[in-house]
């Protein structure tokens, strides 16, 4: 078992180091998430598609 942090300086460095680790995450899912978008953009662009094109023909519910 680990032992608790008694302290408020532990408790702060135990704190920063959980935020620390899902702030990684984060920057890391960003990045994916830039990168799957831009791959997909530029495969519909090769098929003549653009993402403007797709989301016009793309019937949203209460709209027109």
């Amino acid at each position: 078992m680990a032992k608790k942090a008694k302290t408020r300086e532990d408790k702060l460095k135990v704190w920063e180091k959980k935020i620390s680790k899902k702030l990684d995450f984060l920057i890391v899912g960003i990045f994916f998430l830039i990168f799957a978008a831009t791959a997909v953009n530029k495969t519909l662009e090769a098929k003549g598609m653009t993402l403007r094109g797709l989301l016009s023909e793309v019937k949203f519910p209460g709209k027109g």
